[in-house]
This record gives structure tokens, sequence and C-alpha cells, in this order.
């Protein structure tokens, strides 16, 4: 009786090895497809990383020439632009307006700074129409005289136009250029 029991335990014991082989071989077939699996979904994960890479490069690349076209078309037309955010009262000034207020581009603007430029008659006139535009939402364009930083004296256009958030005038926005050779051409005519 105690072989026979035994015997019984050891046929458990050995059903039990096979049972445990074979659910071994199972998961490991199971944990072979699944990192199969994976490993096709990362190959495709790393394909389209690249392509978005190769894109990215690409609009890099696109915007970098764009820049430097609109860099040299600025400074040949002597145009520049700005924009002032009413909300965290900073100003912004592109590479040619900065030059044509002849500031290093170090310097941060302020609105109080940029309206100083304006020749002393033109500035309530410039005054006025910040405050429209920054109110009502009325854009201008206008040609006064300015005083650079070197003391040189041209004349200026200059266009603004208000951009709105839910509902109320959150920035002004606009163009700013040389157009002294403009008016010294008109004066000679």
């Amino acid at each position: 009786i105690e072989f026979v029991a035994r015997v019984k335990v050891m046929l458990r014991i050995k059903g039990a090895e096979n049972d445990l082989h074979e659910l071994n071989q199972d998961l490991e077939e199971k944990l072979t497809m699944l990192v199969a699996q994976r490993t096709e979904e990362l190959k495709q994960e790393l394909t389209e990383r690249r392509q978005a890479e190769g894109k990215l490069a690409k609009a890099h690349e696109e915007l970098s020439r764009n820049s430097e076209f609109l860099s040299r078309t600025s400074e040949m037309a002597k145009v520049g632009g700005w924009e002032f955010d009413l909300l965290s009262n900073k100003l912004y000034w592109t590479q040619e307006t900065y030059r044509i207020h002849e500031i290093d581009p170090s310097v941060e603007p302020g609105l109080d700074m940029g309206i100083s430029f304006y020749a002393p008659d033109a500035q309530p006139k410039i005054l006025a129409a910040v405050q429209a535009c920054s109110t009502n939402g009325t854009p201008y364009d206008l040609e006064v005289p300015f005083i650079t930083a070197t003391g040189r004296h041209i004349w200026v256009r200059t266009q603004g136009f208000a951009l709105t958030e839910n509902g109320k005038v959150s920035k002004l926005r606009g163009s700013f250029q040389d157009i002294t050779d403009l008016k010294q051409a008109d004066e000679e005519l």
C-alpha cells in the first residue's frame, strides 16, 4: 500500500512536471509572439518618427530660407514690423525696425521709448492713433517725422491694427518703414 501510494505521488509529480513543461512552452511561445509583435510596432514607430523628423528638418530648412528672404527683402525695402502686447505691456521689434531706429537689437524696447523717437510735433498724433487702436481697434496708417537714436532726422510710415481675444483688443501689430527717400523725391518734384 505504501508502495502504491508512492507510485501515485510520483505519477502526480510527473504529471505536474509535464503540465508545467507544457505551460512553460506555451508561455515561451506567447512571449516570443508578444516580443515579435512589439518589435514590429517599435519598428513602425521608429519609421514614422524618422519620417516626421525628415519632414521637420525640411520645414526647418524652408523656414530658415524664408526667414533669410524676408530679412533681405525687409532690409532692401526698409520695412520692419512690430507688436505691442497690451496684457504684458511688451513691445517686440523685427531686426529692420531696430535698424531704422539705429538701436542695438539687444535693447528691449518699451512703448514710451518707441514713442520718444517720433519728432515732438508728431508724438501727439502717434499717441492718439495708438490709443484709438488699443481702445476701439481703429487701424492707422501715418507718415510722420522721426529722429533715430543717432540723431538722424528721417520720415517713417507706420501702420497699426488690433488683434482681439474674446472680443477685446489684446495686441497691436503693424509695419514700420523708412520713407525718407520717397519724401525727398516728392520734395524734388
